[in-house]
């Protein structure tokens, strides 16, 4: 736990902080962003914040998303 300052109240709190350690930029382990999100929801986070993190979870091509469909030969 670090303490965690505030910027709309006076003070800190003690929050339980992750600090990533790879140094190189990539996509998250299978899985990762579903169990932040979980998380964040049994710890009744706010929805913006909900939503948020649900961008952040990848999602299989399909239609609307990725590549476009086009026709097959």
């Amino acid at each position: 736990m670090l303490p965690v300052l505030r910027e709309q109240t006076a003070g800190s709190v003690n929050a339980l902080v992750y600090i990533g350690s790879a140094a190189r930029e990539g996509a998250p382990a299978p899985g990762y962003m579903e169990s932040v999100a979980a998380a964040a929801r049994a710890a009744a986070l706010p929805a913006a914040y909900l939503a948020f993190l649900d961008s952040l979870i990848p999602r299989a091509p399909g239609p609307g998303r990725g590549a476009p469909l086009r026709a097959l030969p």
